[in-house]
């Protein structure tokens, strides 16, 4: 982890492990099939509320003069400081709700509206990434780094499609198609912030997603620029807390991904 972490990523890290017992026992009794398959949803939903209550007592009691978004909760407004987070408690809940690890819990620090240090917990491995605007990426204390890949035919890319959004149909899909004809290689994991710090850690290539919560965006966004790759929306338009769509690479493969989704779109 980077060395120069700040107080409100330690209170980040201290909140995480004091959540993630409760969120690793509902997972376990989902994924030991204890609980009846009608009531997969409930328990998420009854986990991810939990959760971000547990997140908001947490923040508010040490940040009182802090704005607090957390999804599934009514909005805190802070004393006008200029500090504002936007948390994201439990994402991936289709892959928490079907007994797959690959869940997390977002939190995004903003500055006068500018995203200032975001990080990602994954509660059952206990792993914290940290990315803070002009200190680096890091997991641990490995800095993140895209791959120097840029050729986009060898490349493996990840894609989260939400099935519920337009772009999907009109955009992501076909780019899916498009790249499987051309050979080119696809990981779908339904986990967008997971698959954007494969790309942050040069694991994989380049990323594209739908219908992604505000969270995941800004996340993503702060993640991949200090990484040293470009990330932007599907039509390469600058991300901001109302963007659902995200395109990520290094700035050689982001634009032929741009090409590829443009060609895609309008087959």
């Amino acid at each position: 982890m980077s060395r120069n972490i700040s107080p409100r990523m330690n209170k980040v890290d201290a909140v995480c492990r004091k959540m993630a017992a409760a969120i690793r026992r509902e997972f376990g009794e989902i994924e030991r099939q204890q609980v009846k398959p009608e009531k997969f949803t409930a328990v998420v939903e009854k986990t991810a509320l939990k959760t971000a209550q547990m997140i908001l007592d947490e923040l508010n009691t040490a940040y009182p003069e802090d704005t607090i978004s957390i999804d599934g909760l009514p909005e805190v407004k802070g004393n006008g400081a200029g500090y504002s987070w936007v948390i994201q408690p439990l994402g991936a809940r289709g892959n928490f709700s079907h007994g797959l690890g690959d869940i997390y819990s977002i939190f995004v620090c903003q500055k006068d509206g500018e995203t200032q240090e975001a990080a990602l917990y994954h509660p059952l491995t206990d792993e914290l990434v940290i990315a803070q605007r002009g200190g680096g990426a890091y997991s641990s204390a490995i800095r993140l780094r895209v791959t120097g890949r840029i050729d986009l035919p060898t490349s493996l890319l990840c894609m989260a499609p939400d099935v519920g959004a337009e772009e999907t149909q009109k955009i992501l899909a076909p780019t899916v198609a498009e790249a499987l004809e051309s050979g080119i290689n696809c990981r779908i994991s339904n986990a967008p912030a997971l698959d954007l710090i494969h790309v942050a850690a040069g694991r994989c290539d380049g990323f594209g997603g739908t219908g992604m919560h505000a969270a995941e965006v800004l996340f993503g966004d702060l993640l991949i620029r200090e990484a040293g790759g470009v990330a932007t929306d599907l039509k390469g338009r600058e991300l901001n807390a109302a963007s659902t769509t995200l395109a990520a690479a290094n700035s050689k493969l982001h634009g032929q991904m741009l090409k590829m989704m443009a060609k895609a779109r309008h087959k």
